[in-house]
């Protein structure tokens, strides 16, 4: 099946690592938006449940960076047939990363 953030939409994720820092939040969300209806609002749901998970994160030890490192490769990741090394199994995990921290209360 294709991952929550499509396919299609991966490159521009990864993209999103090369914008600063401060940017990518709201760069982040904006992408979210133009995903199809469907995964857009699952996306909501999903990113509310982590936010929940990581805010007892010092029980849970379940961080944000814990969260990508477990979710970010099921939510995006490129086609299987693009020969993806262990590179951009890197990036897709820096990108949910970025994704999950833009959804983060201060």
């Amino acid at each position: 099946p294709e991952p929550l953030l499509t396919y299609a939409f991966f490159e521009y994720f990864v993209q999103l690592l090369a914008l600063p820092e401060t940017n990518r939040p709201m760069a982040c969300k904006a992408l979210i938006q133009k995903l199809p209806t469907e995964n857009r609002v699952m996306c909501q749901y999903l990113f509310q449940m982590l936010k929940e998970i990581g805010k007892k994160q010092d029980k849970n030890l379940m961080s944000a960076k814990n969260l990508a490192i477990v979710i970010g490769p099921n939510i995006l990741r490129p086609k299987p047939a693009d020969g993806t090394d262990v590179a951009t199994s890197i990036n897709n995990v820096a990108v949910s990363y970025t994704h999950l921290r833009a959804h983060e209360t201060p």
